[in-house]
């Protein structure tokens, strides 16, 4: 063989021994979830590099963000090329590409340079969602609750007052291709689907200063939903929302303290179909409230529950 054609393929299996060495980023995630149903518009994109040769310092990334696998999979950011970028002072990036709607699924992976010229490989995929943005995602749905008055007197606030059951029954009669339930509560909040529980989340949503901001969760419901006849159902519970007229340090009145009212919620329903058509299922006046089983509901004081009025 002759000396340069060795060198030559000597030269060659040094560059895909250096590229099999460079692992494709693996533990893509979306404001540090796994394929979230539920972000912002500009969310924060990290990855790690698990190095057969230990730690290493990235000299730069690069991202594509697309608005199908088919094109991903194409290396067509269609959404978003950030192109070579030196990393900064933070892992990962925020997202800086087109505008996204409410709604709007995005693909994206990511590859990083080490000292030689050659990117690694190509991470496997990731995928997010965008959840409502603007008040008109929530194609008007309204804060509902039982219609029923707070006490006017503290010692009132210790007498049974069951917490109401909300239901709205709706009907489908074209394919499902997703569905997504928003939700949020002002108090606790439990949705159920067809007679069953969504999640175990039973302190939903988090404690905030609901003056300034309440939170709000995304769930998949697709699988849940049958051909025909549905019904969507949420059970609201006081939590810090309408909380006891309790004393802390003997003096300072929790309902003094904090933003105060009947628990509530509002949701919204978005079922997508094939055909690019969608069913929306919002809440308002046309849901049902009756009593729950649950009597009395207290965030220190636990509950009281009479099973003679399960539905």
């Amino acid at each position: 063989m002759k000396p340069l054609l060795v060198l030559a393929l000597l030269a060659t299996s040094l560059t895909f021994s250096a590229r099999a060495a460079m692992p494709p980023p693996v533990d893509l995630r979306c404001d540090g979830q796994t394929n979230p149903i539920g972000t912002g518009p500009a969310p924060r994109l990290t990855w790690r590099i698990d190095s057969p040769d230990g730690p290493t310092e990235p000299q730069g990334w690069q991202v594509l963000a697309a608005d199908s696998l088919a094109k991903l999979s194409e290396d067509q950011g269609t959404l978003w090329d950030s192109g070579k970028v030196a990393p900064g002072r933070q892992p990962g990036t925020r997202y800086k590409g087109s505008p996204l709607a409410a709604g709007s699924r995005v693909f994206w992976k990511a590859r990083w340079w080490g000292t030689g010229k050659d990117p690694s490989p190509w991470s496997h995929h990731a995928v997010w969602e965008v959840a409502p943005i603007q008040p008109a995602d929530w194609h008007g749905a309204q804060w509902i609750d039982d219609g029923l008055k707070n006490p006017d007197k503290d010692e009132a606030f210790y007498k049974p007052d069951p917490a109401p059951l909300m239901r709205r029954e709706f009907h489908i009669e074209k394919p499902i291709g997703r569905a997504r339930l928003h939700l949020a509560g002002l108090g606790l909040c439990r949705p159920s689907l067809n007679g069953a529980l969504l999640d175990d989340h039973v302190f939903d949503p988090p404690w905030t200063n609901f003056d300034k901001r309440i939170l709000f969760r995304t769930h998949d419901v697709t699988e849940q939903l049958a051909d025909g006849a549905n019904c969507l159902g949420i059970e609201l519970g006081n939590g810090w929302y309408n909380p006891l007229p309790l004393r802390m340090w003997g003096r300072r009145n929790l309902r003094e303290a904090l933003p105060v009212g009947r628990p509530r919620v509002i949701a919204c329903l978005v079922i997508d179909h094939p055909d690019g058509e969608k069913t929306i299922v919002p809440s308002g006046p046309e849901w049902r409230t009756t009593p729950g089983s649950v009597l009395r509901t207290s965030i220190y004081l636990g509950e009281v529950r009479d099973a003679r009025w399960e539905p």
